[in-house]
């Protein structure tokens, strides 16, 4: 029954990344099957792992059982997954700063540069900008496709004026000499898509921030300027509009800390 339904999900076109941990957490029951003491024994098991990898893997073997056996489902106990605000995020002029490091007179420059601007100009994961490719982008409407992001959910990004002119420049004067054997705009040193952690270490030259943490700033900042969350959930390719509001949370935290810095009504008593 578990290689039928790990078929099934590779029939459906899911994420490789996705089977295999599909596999990992249904790895246990091929012996003694899926029923209440095993479901509890694995429960045991996984205990000691973080709360989101627990989470997850629990996830996973929910959403085996609403298929084949919907009455298990409720012996599967997942924590109320509690809402982080994103932590450390660059702020609007420290972005500005790192923006100006890449010696865009270089190749590597023009390429880190691009990357910088894709990852906070249009909020892109790592994997999305990985795996964009030339046919993507549409120079006339100033967007780019992001076909099948996270959840299998395509969405259009706009790219800012500034790395439009860096990707026309990028190009016709890196990528062309990188000879690509496919037709991924970011490439490794043998023509390839380039490696997850190439992107990875780029950001971290320029400053101290991850990939992620310039899309938290992306999504923040746009919130700060008055952006609607709707709006908002859309650009970042959310399925619910309860993932986008964790950002407002943020916005709320910084009017509460400058309201209690610049008014003084609780220091008068």
């Amino acid at each position: 029954m578990i290689e039928k339904y790990l078929e099934e999900l590779k029939e459906k076109n899911y994420a490789l990344s996705s089977i295999k941990k599909m596999r990992t957490v249904l790895k246990p029951f091929a012996i003694r099957g899926v029923n209440k003491e095993s479901i509890e024994e694995y429960q045991r098991k996984i205990a000691g792992l973080d709360q989101n990898t627990r989470n997850s893997y629990l996830s996973c073997l929910a959403r085996y059982l609403k298929k084949y056996d919907e009455k298990l489902v409720e012996e599967v106990n997942i924590p109320k997954k509690l809402k982080k605000l994103p932590k450390e995020i660059p702020s609007q002029e420290e972005v500005k700063t790192i923006l100006q490091r890449p010696d865009v007179l270089s190749f590597k420059g023009i390429r880190d540069r691009l990357i910088l601007e894709f990852f906070y100009g249009s909020g892109l994961r790592l994997s999305e900008l990985r795996n964009l490719r030339l046919e993507e982008v549409d120079y006339q409407k100033q967007v780019i496709l992001i076909n099948q992001g996270k959840s299998k959910k395509d969405r259009l990004c706009p790219i800012s004026s500034v790395a439009m002119k860096l990707l026309k420049k990028y190009l016709e004067k890196v990528r062309e000499k990188l000879k690509g054997k496919e037709n991924y705009i970011f490439l490794g040193q043998k023509g390839r898509k380039m490696n997850a952690k190439v992107p990875w270490r780029i950001v971290k030259k320029y400053g101290e921030f991850s990939p992620h943490k310039y899309r938290h700033a992306y999504a923040t900042h746009l919130l700060q300027n008055g952006m609607k969350e709707t709006s908002l959930q859309r650009l970042l390719g959310h399925s619910r509009l309860s993932t986008t509001q964790v950002y407002t949370k943020v916005t709320i935290e910084d009017l509460k800390e400058s309201y209690q810095r610049y008014h003084l009504r609780d220091k008068w008593d």
